[in-house]
């Protein structure tokens, strides 16, 4: 008789389904009531004879029976997608964002820059623990070029030295070109990520960058979601910051999907605890692994799967104490909520400095949590 013992946290549960109900509900009146600004003109006119959608100055007003028809539809096509198949006993690792510009040096044990020499060994290393289950390309950019060449470069290094190499990240669309030919050519899908800026903004940066694909349906798929912070620029009690964090996810898909409704998109939604003494995200602390669970369950509710954050966030800069309790922390919980893949392998300090040495570590730790 076989029997496999997996403790599970009931994620599903945990948050009261009136809870959810409410916060949605909440959401709604937001987004009715006060509205997305948006200031990108071309964005503009393609909603403005949208009958969903009430102009006020750059403030766009928004339907609650729109937003819920996309919310069903959502649920829907998300029914049909959940991978019911995902291994539980798959043992992924992921850079997570790879955004480093700095690694810590073998022979020294100090912090230096990420150079394109050194950014070559350290793609080669992620490359080398493929059997490890290991998976990505460049852990960052190399800082000894000009700027606006190096996440271009990053790509490159990435699909040359690791088989599992994806598009690198982007800042600008003249970037994004080059890291699509790339893409085109290793042939894997392209896709651009949008962030509604905290508090209920869509523009910036991300929305720049994204909308010249938009227009000339140069990618595969839009992914929009937020980053509010409880306390800083968001409310400070977490079901208010969620309830925004809605309000921004759903806001800003209704926006471009109505505006630009052939190209495939789909939202998330999160929410960020602030520390106010540093001024920073406190990634790798209980208050965050609270948070991370907060969300899963939330984005169960608009269709999402089941999965675990199995999260190897720390602020911590070095290879240290601090750096373990906090990795082996918040990756438990995420193994104990669910299937996923660990994220932020080898990274310290959120996502700026690459360490060989604790890229190992998390995959001896991953391998013990998956036991």
């Amino acid at each position: 008789m076989s029997f496999a013992f997996k403790p599970r946290l009931k994620i599903g549960d945990i948050v009261p389904n009136w809870l959810m109900e409410t916060m949605h509900g909440k959401a709604l009146e937001v987004l009715e009531k006060v509205g997305i600004k948006v200031k990108n003109r071309l964005l503009m006119r393609r909603i403005k004879e949208h009958n969903g959608f009430k102009l006020d100055e750059e403030w766009v007003k928004i339907k609650s029976s729109l937003v819920e028809d996309l919310v069903t539809e959502v649920r829907q096509r998300r029914k049909q997608s959940v991978r019911h198949s995902l291994n539980e006993e798959a043992l992924i690792l992921s850079p997570g964002y790879p955004g480093c510009s700095w690694i810590v040096d073998l022979e020294t044990d100090t912090i230096k820059p990420l150079t394109t020499e050194k950014l070559v060994e350290a793609t080669k290393l992620t490359d080398s623990l493929y059997e490890w289950g290991v998976r990505g390309g460049a852990p960052g950019a190399p800082v000894d070029i000009p700027p606006k060449l190096r996440r271009i470069a990053q790509c490159l290094i990435g699909y040359t030295y690791s088989r599992s190499a994806g598009p690198a990240p982007f800042e600008s669309y003249e970037e994004a070109v080059y890291i699509k030919r790339m893409a085109d050519v290793m042939g894997h899908g392209f896709g651009v990520d949008v962030y509604v800026i905290s508090p209920l903004r869509l523009e910036g940066i991300s929305l720049d960058r994204a909308i010249p694909f938009l227009e000339n349906g140069g990618c595969d798929w839009v992914g929009i979601t937020s980053m509010p912070l409880a306390g800083a620029t968001a409310p400070v009690y977490p079901v208010g910051a969620f309830i925004q964090g809605i309000s921004e996810a759903l806001g800003g898909y209704a926006i471009l999907h109505e505006a630009y409704p052939n190209i495939p998109m789909g939202f998330g939604i999160n929410a960020y605890h602030f520390d106010m003494r540093h001024g920073n995200i406190v990634f790798g602390s209980p208050e965050q692994t609270l948070m991370d669970l907060f969300s899963i369950a939330l984005n169960m509710f608009y269709g999402g799967g089941l999965h675990g954050v199995r999260s190897f966030r720390t602020v911590a800069k070095q290879v240290d104490i601090q750096a373990q309790v906090e990795k082996a922390s918040s990756a438990t919980v995420g193994v104990l909520t669910g299937p996923g893949t660990f994220i932020h392998a080898g990274l310290l300090s959120i996502d700026e400095i690459f360490s060989p040495v604790q890229l190992i570590i998390d995959c001896e730790l991953a391998r013990y949590l998956t036991r």
